[in-house]
């Protein structure tokens, strides 16, 4: 009886160890049915902001998230994944919601009553390589009203939470609040002077999302209308009084104003001129009486350079040089107490001026982009006739920082003390002249906010999005925080300040670093090889371009023997060279392909193999203690 003992307590190690992994097992298959909800990712990436969470505490209907996903057709497997995160993500909305939202999943087969609502609903189709149409959109029900998410783009998935909250406040507000864009630049879309294009820029298009949005033009306005929040007025050159006369009584009345002025706006018509038209045509703007009423400095004339903040700017005929008048800056030049601004990474400048407080001011000054003190000031004009390659050495820094924007608060007095200025004279074949209709006021009873930024350029689709056709869908990329900073100071002066903490965020897909570390060194073993081979296939291929150039005259079509014979040389070894060149390369591929079989394995594997062989040793070290105490 005691070798059969003795072996049944051999065996109780392995057998609690074949049941603790079995206890893993059986938990990790529960957990799958237990609506518990854990976010253990960095940056919290599954649990929802503080700005989504006071908007859906404001929700004072039911709303329905009806969530049109394509999950039945032959789609990419990363959309499949992206959609799982999507779905994820909307579930928080309706659990945080108290009962206030519900969510419904929709997959809408061809020629089903799915399809005929998610069409209705504006829900956007991307065609895939197979010419099938997929659904991959949101549409949020409050009451009558309704607002769409058309697409869920995976290179917006930094912006998911936004979209949603976007949404989400869209649907929530019975009359969307005015805003008007004035702009002496051709914008595209309708209404914009010169306008063009049948695409106006795209920060206009992402405001219209949550703004009735009105162009007004700067030729004619005399006054803002009552029902405008906001305005917008970018790049005023050559201001008219009127258009001076209409903002400052704007802001007066305790109206919201964003002006960007510029020392030399890349987008004016004027630098669409051929260069001996440039010469006397002006670039710049600015709106002297009212910032000097407003306690405000600012010199139309200079550029803001800054040597640490220069971008590497390709530039024709000097290649990649450091610009820097173009400036890139960071959360340490952006003022970190403010929403608006203090969850931006990057911001892009292009050639800004600068504005500062003046002593004699009476209102509130606060700063929100500022320079290094490695900045100084150039000339426009200047500027303009400096080889780009000499512009680091031109700009000499003073030691002074300057502020490239700043907000200007408090209850405002009028620059027009006297009352409207004198109408323009009239030009030829123009309507008569308007007069403004409200009353004059010398000073403001409730507190107004203008928000300066000595650059205009920047929020153009050139410098600010990069627009692109995704299955047929217009989808706009960022190229930097230069439009969320706009969106941003818009819904902070309009009011609306809690979708600011949503906007940036982090990416769902989360990279390798140490897989990527040793893909580097992997690439550095084969990369001596590769450039070498390279470097023999470049001189194959101008042994052979030579070879060509010799033909002369009457030959010029034929050649020689010999010259034949050398040509079969060199393509033989070209082609050898070729080969040769595809191994290392393929063997690259595989080394790291192996590299990241081995973590991932590692990664799913480690955690419960260690957490057996702890178990395992425990037990046993347990077991051979109390045999010993026997």
């Amino acid at each position: 009886m005691q070798p059969k003992s003795s072996a049944m307590k051999k065996l109780t190690p392995l057998a609690v160890t074949g049941v603790l992994v079995g206890g893993l097992i059986a938990i990790n298959i529960l957990t799958a049915f237990i609506p518990l909800r854990m976010d253990i990712t960095e940056e919290g990436l599954y649990t929802l902001s503080t700005g989504s969470k006071t908007i859906i505490g404001k929700l004072e209907d039911r709303v329905e998230m009806r969530l049109y996903f394509s999950e039945s057709m032959a789609i990419p497997v990363g959309f499949k994944t992206y959609a799982k995160k999507v779905l994820d993500l909307l579930g928080e909305y309706e659990a945080k919601s108290g009962g206030k939202i519900t969510l419904v999943v929709h997959d809408p087969k061809p020629d089903t009553e799915e399809e005929e609502w998610a069409i209705r609903y504006g829900i956007n189709q991307a065609k895939l390589p197979t010419g099938e149409g997929m659904f991959f959109g949101l549409a949020v029900l409050m009451a009558e009203r309704e607002e769409v998410v058309p697409f869920f783009d995976p290179r917006r998935e930094k912006f998911l939470e936004y979209d949603i909250s976007e949404a989400l406040t869209r649907v929530m507000k019975k009359d969307k609040p005015g805003l008007a864009v004035v702009s002496s630049i051709p914008m595209g879309g309708q209404g914009f002077p010169g306008g063009h294009s049948p695409q106006e820029w795209a920060f206009v298009s992402e405001l219209r999302k949550s703004y009735r949005v009105e162009v007004i033009s700067p030729d004619t306005l005399v006054e803002i209308p009552q029902d405008i929040s906001l305005v917008i007025l970018l790049h005023p050159k050559l201001m008219p009084p009127r258009l001076s006369y209409a903002m400052d009584q704007f802001v007066v009345r305790g109206g919201r104003l964003i002006a960007m002025l510029d020392p030399n706006s890349r987008e004016d018509p004027a630098n669409q001129m051929q260069p001996q038209q440039q010469m006397n045509a002006p670039t710049g703007s600015n709106m002297p009486e009212l910032l000097k009423a407003w306690g405000v400095n600012f010199n139309p004339g200079d550029i803001v350079g800054d040597q640490k903040l220069a971008l590497q700017v390709n530039t024709q005929g000097f290649g990649i040089v450091k610009y820097p008048l173009w400036v890139s800056l960071s959360q340490e030049n952006l003022n970190s107490e403010l929403a608006m601004t203090s969850e931006l990474e990057e911001l892009v400048l292009i050639e800004a001026g600068s504005f500062h407080k003046r002593e004699d001011t009476k209102y509130t000054f606060t700063p929100l982009i500022t320079s290094t003190d490695k900045a100084g000031t150039i000339g426009s004009m200047v500027a303009r006739y400096t080889a780009p390659n000499k512009m680091m050495q031109t700009i000499k820094p003073d030691g002074m920082k300057r502020n490239f924007s700043a907000m200007v608060s408090g209850t405002f007095e009028t620059a027009y003390p006297g009352g409207a200025p004198p109408a323009e004279p009239q030009q030829p074949n123009s309507p008569p002249p308007r007069n403004p209709t409200m009353p004059h006021l010398a000073k403001g009873e409730k507190e107004g906010m203008v928000l300066l930024l000595g650059d205009s350029d920047f929020i153009s689709d050139r410098y600010a999005v990069r627009v692109v056709n995704f299955f047929g869908n217009r989808m706009v990329q960022p190229l930097n925080d230069n439009l969320n900073f706009l969106l941003n100071a818009v819904e902070f002066m309009v009011g609306g300040e809690d979708l600011i903490h949503i906007r940036s965020r982090g990416k769902f897909s989360r990279p390798f670093d140490k897989l990527e570390e040793l893909q580097e060194q992997a690439a550095a073993r084969f990369q001596e090889e590769e450039e070498r081979l390279s470097q023999r296939l470049e001189q194959v291929k101008k042994n052979m371009r030579e070879l060509e150039e010799q033909k002369k005259g009457s030959s010029r079509m034929l050649l020689s023997s010999e010259q034949i014979t050398e040509l079969n040389k060199f393509r033989v070894e070209e082609s050898r060279t070729k080969r040769q060149l595809r191994e290392v390369r393929k063997l690259l591929r595989e080394d790291i392909e192996s590299l990241g079989n081995v973590l991932l394995a590692l990664n799913l594997l480690a955690v419960p193999l260690v957490v057996a062989i702890l178990g395992f040793v425990v037990i046993y070290r347990r077991n051979y203690r109390n045999r010993g105490a026997k």
